[in-house]
């Protein structure tokens, strides 16, 4: 009997561990970890240094080809580095990347495309919010990201917060998904 329960209680660890928060297909979203679980972090006090990954969330198809995605912050924080997932050619800024790889690069439930070392630097401890946006130029859309797929077309990205930020430092985590648009669908996404 106890070996059932074991067997039970490994399924549920097992299966809680790769949730995905976001249920949008294609959908790109800031979260500070790399299973797309959290995207709101608390108690960061000034000069912490905070790891924060932009993912895709859900693919619909099995190789990524390049991307294009833009993050902006509001408040007091800075990006200190960058750390891409597989070999890139002229990344640009954070607010503006546009990324093509040499290779394929696979794709998973909550695939990372780029760790994004975030210095908080505000004194009186108040919120950090930052937001996902398309790209300028832009393959599709400047205001949403966009996904070279493994059939050689673009394809638009949902964003998994379209009104309000992606993620938050030292915020009220508020953060709602409000809705996830692909070329195939409009979907209504919620966060508790």
């Amino acid at each position: 009997m106890k070996t059932i329960y074991a067997i039970i209680l490994t399924f549920f660890v097992a299966s809680s561990a790769s949730a995905v928060i976001d249920s949008g297909e294609n959908s790109v979203g800031l979260y500070f970890d790399e299973s797309a679980d959290v995207y709101c972090v608390g108690g960061i006090a000034p000069n912490d240094h905070v790891m924060m990954y932009l993912i895709l969330a859900n693919p619909s198809f099995d190789f990524l080809y390049g991307w294009e995605c833009g993050i902006d912050l509001a408040g007091d924080a800075m990006v200190l580095g960058r750390q891409f997932y597989t070999m890139v050619c002229f990344p640009g800024p954070p607010n503006n990347m546009i990324i093509g790889y040499g290779t394929p690069y696979p794709t998973t439930i909550a695939t990372p495309l780029v760790a994004l070392e975030i210095m908080y630097m505000d004194s009186d401890l108040g919120p950090v919010d930052f937001y996902v946006h398309g790209t300028t130029p832009s393959s599709i859309n400047p205001d949403y990201p966009a996904m070279l797929t493994n059939d050689g077309e673009f394809i638009m990205a949902g964003i998994s917060i379209i009104e309000g930020p992606a993620a938050q430092i030292n915020g009220d985590c508020t953060v709602v998904a409000t809705e996830n648009i692909s070329f195939d669908s409009v979907k209504s996404l919620y966060r508790n």
